[in-house]
């Protein structure tokens, strides 16, 4: 039967096609690059006869490679990446300059040709869906920005009432589109933010003096011609009138510095380095229903061992890594981390051709 069998109906229409060529003395091909707002994709008919060198201004230049023929042979030249460009914006924030410390090409792949990943289906509330909720809940229940001693003064039914509201403020909008199941879901987690939220103003408010400065801060970080929007969790205002910026985690609990004291996490020192204020402290707050703990750095999370000098030292000596990030992520680095393990290579495996270039080395 005609077009029951692909290789068959792609034979006909390219036979159709070359027919049509034949037609004319000079043929002009055109195509639909774009419907609405998706990318089309070029016939494979018309392989032999287009470049991928295009010099349309949408194109921003970032193909892999250039493809030509010569005698029927297809070559393959590698491209050296263009620097960042005056108008181009870096996504990611601060996730792309720690990839950029660990593997340059994932931060080219993410921030500047903002690939993104499939989301993994999970049973349930998935575990990013937990975490959106949390931050969200702590938003509202800090947004009047308290201090340390106003957070002592909420008391049983004034926390009880605080805590409720924020809840209800991060979980209603996820109710729309529920079903039975997950609405009943929905309510299950309610009631451990609740009890999370309680355990965690009781730990806050024994943390010593501070108030809070912001929640869900927007900053800007201008580095190498680079313009790159950043949210804080939270900074706050120390007795001393410097800041600590800190980061919620709601997963696996994360420590800020490792066995040997060097940093593990860049990310506090990206927003530190684009606030004008003098930041005194860093900390990661871990929210988990078994423990709730702080993994901080500087100002009362040292408890006297370093001097500000000592600390200062540290700050400047992660804030110089960090500006080596950015210049390489400037130049358009785009190195290949062959150390990585096969699973944590394996979602840019294609894009980055890792095991080619294994087999290179």
């Amino acid at each position: 039967m005609p077009d029951a069998d692909a290789d068959n109906t792609f034979e006909y229409a390219n036979s159709t096609f070359k027919n049509m060529l034949r037609a004319g003395d000079e043929v002009v091909l055109s195509r639909a690059r774009m419907e609405g707002e998706t990318e089309l994709p070029a016939s494979p008919m018309l392989a032999d006869y287009m470049s991928c060198d295009s010099t349309a201004v949408s194109d921003p230049g970032w193909h892999a490679f250039t493809l030509q023929h010569r005698d029927s042979i297809l070559v393959v030249e590698n491209e050296v990446p263009p620097a960042v460009r005056a108008a181009e914006t870096i996504a990611g924030g601060a996730y792309t300059v720690q990839r950029q410390l660990t593997e340059p090409f994932a931060a080219f792949a993410y921030g500047r040709l903002r690939v993104n990943d499939l989301a993994i289906i999970e049973a349930g509330l998935p575990a990013s869906m937990r975490g959106s909720m949390l931050h969200d809940a702590l938003h509202a229940l800090y947004v009047e920005l308290p201090s340390a001693a106003e957070l002592r003064q909420w008391q049983d039914g004034d926390l009880d009432r605080r805590v409720a509201d924020a809840v209800d403020h991060a979980v209603r909008g996820r109710h729309r589109h529920a079903d039975s199941k997950q609405r009943r879901l929905l309510q299950l987690e309610s009631a451990r933010l609740c009890n999370l939220l309680r355990d965690f103003v009781g730990e806050d408010s024994e943390r010593g003096e501070f108030s809070v400065h912001a929640v869900e801060q927007k900053i800007v970080l201008e580095r190498f011609g680079m313009h790159i929007d950043l949210r804080a969790d939270r900074v706050d205002r120390l007795a001393d009138n410097s800041l600590a910026v800190l980061d919620y985690k709601s997963g696996q609990p994360l420590r800020l510095l490792n066995r040997q004291g060097d940093l593990s996490d860049y990310q506090l020192v990206v927003y530190a380095a684009a606030i004008d204020e003098r930041v005194s402290a860093l900390a990661l707050i871990n929210i988990d229903s078994r423990k709730i703990g702080i993994s901080g750095v500087g100002g009362p999370f040292e408890h006297g061992r370093d001097a500000q000098d000592a600390w200062h030292a540290r700050l400047s000596g992660w804030q110089a890594s960090v500006d080596a990030a950015l210049r390489e992520i400037a130049d358009g680095d785009v190195r290949v981390n062959l150390e990585k393990s096969p699973m944590d290579s394996r979602p840019l495996a294609i894009l980055n051709r890792i095991e080619e270039l294994r087999r290179e080395v």
